[in-house]
């Protein structure tokens, strides 16, 4: 085997090496590609969720004050004046004591500053 034959040889040989070399780098790079692009699908479809659920709350949120604004008014509209407070870490509103012909000196478990008996609404 002569020196020419062995350099074509060698040649054929690194030819080789760096196409493999070469197709390895491409396949890595597409893989990174399709990784990146992954990340970035996931990335926007849970933004889109995260948007939809905050906008169903919104939507909620807004229709229990539209709620809460007539019930506002229409205690306004009676000249009502509901003082209202914290009972143990719930909504309490402040009472009467003459709470009918029963009940003439009716004594809260929670009571105010001042000494007003409080009483926690229904579904608070």
């Amino acid at each position: 085997m002569g020196l020419a034959q062995r350099i074509l040889q060698l040649e054929a040989t690194a030819c080789r090496a760096m196409t493999w070399f070469s197709a390895k780098w491409i396949a890595l790079t597409a893989a990174g590609f399709v990784g990146m692009s992954a990340m970035a699908w996931a990335s926007v479809w849970w933004q889109r969720n995260a948007v939809n659920e905050l906008t169903e709350q919104k939507t909620a949120l807004e229709a229990d004050i539209a709620e809460m604004q007539v019930n506002a008014a229409a205690l306004a509209k009676k000249g009502a004046r509901i003082k209202i407070d914290n009972c143990g870490g719930r909504l309490c509103v402040a009472v009467n004591t003459d709470q009918g012909q029963s009940h003439v000196d009716w004594r809260g478990a929670w009571h105010a500053a001042d000494g007003a008996p409080l009483a926690i609404p229904k579904g608070y």
